[in-house]
């Protein structure tokens, strides 16, 4: 009786005494939220360093750089292609722009055949990857290219492997860009918990910051020396800016209005470092190019956003995130 008694008394004596850390912790995802589980795969990866930011940026402009290589230095299609491209940089209508159509007017009037073809098509490619920062003139030219291979009815082997090329190409594309966001997801957590406010939930806000560190892939230029950690920062913060100025207000403002706002604010700080004043009402509307009723307006709705900012559940007014993500938002795609 008394070791039956005894075995008891230490059974319930091992079902309350507490576990250790490793028994508390439970397999990965049970129980967990999507957004925990999410956040702890993104801690997981170690941040790039400068070497490494470098040669996955290095990689992804060569593989660009070979995209526009392959799709223009197709014989078969390359006339065609090129005027397509004409097209589109006269349309574009920027300096750059300007710059590179001597180049393909030089192309052009030599023809595919001409011995320098080649040579000429590469150094256009690298001319214009610096150029096509949106990545609109590569897409716009790759989408005629595969419309061309499509449409062929003549040499189908030629055309399968040309088309079969570029596919490859743009696989290897979105397989680098693929890589290089998924090492930098952990900085746009950091960023979204410091902007974190009540009315915007933190998945939403880390959402935003994803798509503003895809714009900064898209964008990033190695060469010129910087981090892309400190580069990426800005659109992140840009995107997650612009995302609780839209959402997170009661009063809707227009998209004009926020650009008059931002502008009128920068003019104003300018004017008071150079000037050591402030300027009147005629000056700033003069120098921003509105009207001074347009200015008003202006200045009526930033004052009507910020009283606008809804209450926490203390009763306190929760507008200092708020507040600092509308002096942020700086319009990135303008």
């Amino acid at each position: 009786m008394s070791t039956s008694a005894s075995k008891k008394n230490s059974r319930k004596n091992s079902s309350t005494r507490p576990l250790s850390p490793v028994s508390r912790r439970r397999p990965f995802g049970v129980g967990d939220t999507t957004l925990s589980i999410y956040l702890r795969s993104v801690s997981n990866k170690k941040p790039l360093d400068v070497e490494e930011e470098q040669a996955a940026a290095k990689q992804l402009s060569e593989l660009e750089q070979r995209m526009w290589q392959v799709v223009l230095g197709n014989p078969k299609t390359s006339v065609k292609l090129l005027k397509v491209l004409r097209n589109a940089l006269v349309d574009k209508n920027t300096t750059n722009a300007k710059t590179l159509l001597p180049n393909v007017d030089d192309i052009l009037a030599k023809g595919p055949r001409h011995r320098s073809f080649e040579q000429a098509i590469e150094t256009l490619a690298i001319e214009l990857c610096e150029m096509d920062e949106d990545r609109d003139l590569i897409a716009d030219v790759t989408r005629h290219s595969r419309n061309l291979a499509k449409g062929a009815k003549n040499n189908s082997n030629e055309s399968a492997a040309y088309l079969s090329h570029i596919n490859e190409v743009a696989r290897s594309i979105t397989g680098a860009k693929h890589r290089f966001i998924q090492e930098n997801l952990g900085l746009v957590v950091n960023i979204a918990k410091r902007y974190h406010v009540e009315q915007m939930p933190l998945a939403d806000l880390i959402q935003e910051g994803n798509i503003g560190l895809m714009r900064a892939v898209d964008k990033f230029d190695y060469r010129k020396g910087f981090r892309f950690s400190t580069y990426a920062s800005w659109w992140i913060r840009s995107y997650i800016s612009r995302a609780i100025v839209r959402k997170s207000s009661t009063v809707r403002i227009p998209e004009y209005m926020l650009r008059d706002r931002n502008r009128m604010k920068r003019t104003e700080e300018a004017s008071r470092a150079k000037l050591g004043r402030s300027l009147s009402e005629d000056e700033l509307a003069a120098e921003l190019g509105v009207s001074k009723k347009r200015l008003t307006r202006t200045k009526k709705h930033d004052v009507a956003f910020v009283e606008s900012l809804p209450h926490t559940a203390t009763g306190k007014v929760s507008k200092l995130n708020l507040r600092r993500a509308f002096d942020e938002y700086r319009f990135p795609d303008a």
